[in-house]
């Protein structure tokens, strides 16, 4: 599997706004594999032009790119993204369930990205 990093930024493009992905989620979304090609993803989002909505990427497990990103959390909160006290997003969906934090999962919906 290979896409160049615009295959990644486009595809964190098309998250809406208040909605939530994981790298592997974007990854998978890509043809790739979550746990392999996440990590190029991020990679991909570090270079990413002023365009490219950064912040609505997360960890697995809902956390940030860096513990409790200050700016990250910051933007997502304007979006109105709930945010646990120790910086997770407190429930996201990713590209195989809907998982909120200590909750059931769920179907994954692809007409929403977030809970």
């Amino acid at each position: 599997m290979s896409f160049t990093n615009e295959d990644g930024w486009e595809e964190v493009r098309r998250i809406p706004k208040g909605a939530v992905l994981t790298y592997g989620d974007i990854a998978e979304r890509l043809g790739g594999s979550r746990r392999t090609h996440g990590r190029a993803v991020g990679q991909a989002l570090s270079a990413a032009p002023d365009d490219v909505p950064w912040w609505r990427v997360v960890r697995w497990d809902g956390s940030m790119r860096r513990p409790a990103d200050p700016e990250q959390i910051r933007r997502l909160r304007a979006e109105g993204v709930k945010i646990t006290p120790d910086g997770r997003v407190s429930c996201f969906c990713s590209g195989r369930r809907l998982a909120p934090q200590g909750g059931t999962s769920m179907p994954y919906d692809p007409t929403r990205a977030i809970c």
